[in-house]
This record gives structure tokens, C-alpha cells and sequence, in this order.
């Protein structure tokens, strides 16, 4: 995790951050849209990158495995 530009802290803020939310009231409105319930909100954004990861690491391994492949 502190390989990527979003680190440990980065995380324990955004917790944090979640936390004081909850305090006032669980729904949010993102960009005008909602209400939504926060930890929907938090799950779909996760899910969403996972399979931005997936694709980036499907890719890397299929030009590695091409690369190796087609080398004599």
C-alpha cells in the first residue's frame, strides 16, 4: 500500500474524515446526487478501483508473457 500515491496516512485521514460523518448523519449527496448511504458510496469506490487494478495487471502480465513468448 505505500507503494501507490495514496498511503497508510492518506488512509487513517479518510477514516477519520468518515467518522466525523457518521457522527452528523450517514447519507451524503456526492456532486448533487443522493442522498446515498456513505459506506455505499466507499464500496462502490472501491470496487471500482480493484477492477482498475485487475485491468492494469492483466495487461502487464499479458505484454510480459508476449514479450517472453516471442523471444528466441
Amino acid at each position: 500500500m505505500s507503494f501507490g500515491w495514496f498511503g497508510p496516512t492518506e488512509l487513517r485521514i479518510l477514516i477519520m474524515a468518515g467518522a466525523l460523518k457518521l457522527l452528523r448523519g450517514a447519507t451524503v449527496e456526492p456532486f448533487g446526487f443522493g442522498p446515498y448511504r456513505l459506506f455505499d458510496i466507499g464500496g462502490v469506490v472501491r470496487v471500482r478501483r480493484a477492477g482498475g487494478h485487475l485491468r492494469r495487471q492483466r495487461r502487464r502480465n499479458a505484454a510480459a508473457l508476449y514479450r517472453e513468448e516471442t523471444r528466441w
